[in-house]
């Protein structure tokens, strides 16, 4: 009986301590308590705050309410639901032994917002009521029965972290006495995101093309990290064609103990049309729990290549889901929009010789500068030369025209508008390096800017308006030696200057 006795005392005595920590808020053991009133009810009120730059120390998680300000600010707009666990009868002492039982077994991991399961540990879950928030952070549950409850947060607002879900009895035991109105103050760490557009991402290159670089950072969750995924669906005028490496996608952890992920073994990558999916495996979850405990600054890090294929004013967000409660409920935390900015130039050719319809095969190049001014010489003057998809030559069609783009708008780089005479600002020069059959190449470079929304400009304002090629030799026969021939040649030279001029067809660019 001695034996017996100390057995049921010792299960009693774990009873209480399992039940401190199963429940979050505190509890005493149910032997030193009263007896309970299985008649009587009792309520749940859940406070809701963010979880503060530095941790909030020697509150109360007794279940009682706290009275005193605390140095936290409320959350309006979260929803809870309450689950009662069935079969438990919490009047009696083996009703709390089973209970404690239960904390054993129990995982929050397995119960998640919109997938809570129908059972736990055996015993039925009955759903009871979803309560938001309201602007002091409280939900109240009121006219609960005597009984052990499940505490899900169902939704988070957004730029937030929900809590695991926990397990609460009502009543309580405080200071020897049944608590049957109980109090929980459950905190959401805040969560940030952030997307940034490079689009000079080869500045230093004697090349450059239409690609942007979007970095994607967000934060790391102190608490219930159980899934991380990082979304980009990319508008028409955007392009990622991924090889097998995925070398244009990275994935890293900043902080003390910065590291890159590697691909397939620390997070996976799923295309799906213009949709790129980035999801951290197992063992990236335990790089970035590592990061965060080491370093509490520490946030993902996820840069993305793109080709651009269109001209528009480009706008992109990225979708960050910080837990598996966020995916499973389709609440990602947003990133503010980036954009880029981007046009084309049409040239058109033509002959002074209006004989002359054959406008075919004239070819330029395109180069950039950041200052107004090029002699026309490649390498020189800091010029960059720019390639369209693979495409670094455009030539004329039948018509004499053709349309080179996209191109960065000469004043917006970065997200953000730039001045003439700053390092991103673009002069572009078109370079004839093939002239129309019989026809002389023009003698130096014709400048344009793009920017604004609706027009092309000619940069410098005097450029003239119509590239113009004369015949070779401005349709003359070449002169034997003797004077007249010298004259021809010279009034040709004329002639060849003179005729050199653009037309910048001015290109309305809708909005992407």
């Amino acid at each position: 009986m001695t034996s017996s006795t100390r057995m049921r005392t010792g299960r009693l005595t774990a009873a209480g301590i399992v039940g401190a920590v199963m429940l979050a808020v505190g509890v005493g053991t149910a032997a030193a308590a009263p007896v309970i009133d299985p008649d009587a009810t009792g309520s749940l009120t859940v406070h809701k705050f963010e979880a503060p730059a530095t941790p909030l120390t020697g509150l109360p998680s007794d279940g009682s309410e706290i009275t005193d300000p605390i140095d936290a600010d409320p959350l309006a707009g979260a929803e809870f639901t309450v689950y009662e666990v069935t079969g438990l009868d919490l009047a009696t002492n083996d009703g709390w032994e089973d209970a404690a039982e239960l904390q054993e077994s129990f995982n929050p991991a397995t119960v998640l917002p919109g997938a809570v399961p129908a059972t736990v540990g055996g015993y039925t879950l009955a759903e009871i009521d979803d309560v938001i928030t309201d602007a002091d952070g409280e939900a109240l549950f009121d006219d609960l029965d005597i009984a052990l409850y499940l505490v899900v947060e169902s939704s988070t607002p957004a730029g937030f972290t929900p809590v695991p879900s926990f397990m609460v009895t009502v009543p309580l035991t405080l200071d020897d006495e049944w608590v049957y109105d109980v109090h929980v103050y459950p905190k959401n760490p805040g969560f940030t995101a952030s997307k940034v557009v490079t689009d000079v991402i080869d500045q230093d290159l004697t090349t450059v093309g239409d690609q942007v670089l979007y970095t994607i950072t967000g934060d790391i969750p102190a608490q219930g990290l159980d899934a991380y995924r990082v979304v980009d669906t990319l508008g028409a005028a955007l392009t990622y064609v991924p090889d097998a490496t995925q070398s244009d996608l990275t994935v890293a952890v900043t902080g003390s103990t910065a590291s890159t992920l590697a691909l397939t073994t620390g997070y996976t990558v799923t295309v799906t049309g213009q949709t790129i999916q980035v999801d951290l495996t197992a063992a990236g979850l335990t790089t970035l729990a590592a990061a965060k405990t080491a370093d509490a600054t520490a946030q993902v890090v996820v840069t993305l290549i793109v080709t651009v294929n269109g001209v528009g004013e480009i706008s992109n967000v990225a979708s960050v889901y910080p837990s598996q409660a966020a995916i499973i409920n389709g609440l990602p935390t947003v990133t503010p929009a980036v954009e880029s900015k981007w046009g084309s130039v049409t040239i058109e050719k033509s002959s002074s010789d209006a004989s002359i319809t054959a406008l075919a095969g004239a070819t330029f190049e395109v180069y950039y500068t950041t200052a107004a001014s090029w002699n026309g010489v490649p390498g020189e003057g800091g010029a960059v030369q720019v390639t369209v998809g693979t495409e670094t030559t455009f030539p004329t069609a039948a018509d004499g025209s053709v349309t080179v783009g996209p191109l960065r708008y000469s004043d917006f780089a970065n997200g953000i508008e730039v001045v003439a005479g700053s390092p991103e600002f673009r002069y572009y020069w078109l370079r004839e390096v093939v002239a129309l059959a019989d026809h002389e190449l023009l003698a130096q470079p014709v400048g344009f800017t793009i920017e604004d929304e609706d027009e092309t400009t000619a940069v410098p304002t005097d450029t003239v308006s119509e590239i113009v090629n004369v015949p070779s030799n401005a349709g003359f026969e070449l002169p034997f030696t003797g004077g007249m021939g010298t004259v021809w040649f010279t009034v040709a030279g004329v002639l060849l200057i003179g005729g050199a001029t653009l037309l910048l067809v001015r290109q309305r660019r809708s909005r992407a």
